[in-house]
């Protein structure tokens, strides 16, 4: 299994067992394949796009 392939799901996995995993993007879910945990959970996902800066912010705030 492709390393990248793997990342998503073991993602979707994580979200899968447990309600508190939210998943950031910085506009790479198709090629990481966080694209699956998107679809299985819409809500708990958040696109912060290619401003990695702010997506830890947005870390920092969730936590």
């Amino acid at each position: 299994i492709a390393t990248r392939l793997a990342h998503g799901t073991a993602l979707e996995k994580l979200g899968k067992g447990c309600e508190y995993v939210i998943a950031l993007d910085g506009d790479t879910k198709n090629s990481t394949f966080s694209i699956k945990f998107r679809d299985a959970f819409p809500n708990r996902f958040v696109e912060c796009y290619i401003a990695e800066q702010n997506m830890v912010q947005v870390a920092i705030g969730i936590a």
